[in-house]
């Protein structure tokens, strides 16, 4: 990934060279999926994360694994609402938003 930004309500991800990007919610529902090197996903609210997953169409190691591809993935980004815990076993620092 070149950028994963969050711009309004969406998260936008862009890439050199992805050719496909998917949007993953809880419980791996595919939330978005685009045949794009970039892509926004509005957020609604009520996925509970959100994880992003960059693929293209070139091979990881052709000659060892011709059918393993090249993949970029993010940790999820916890979508809370206001007064939302965190999920168990993880916290913010005081002071982290």
């Amino acid at each position: 990934m070149s950028a994963l930004t969050l711009e309004e309500d969406s998260i936008c991800v862009t890439t050199r060279n992805a050719s496909r990007i998917r949007f993953v919610g809880s419980g791996g529902k595919v939330l978005l999926e685009t045949r794009s090197a970039a892509a926004a996903y509005p957020v609604a609210g009520d996925e509970g994360y959100v994880r992003i997953e960059c693929e293209n169409d070139e091979l990881r190691w052709p000659g060892e694994q011709p059918q393993l591809g090249q993949w970029a993935l993010c940790q999820p980004l916890w979508i809370l609402g206001e007064g939302d815990e965190m999920p168990e076993g993880l916290h913010c620092e005081e002071g982290d938003t």
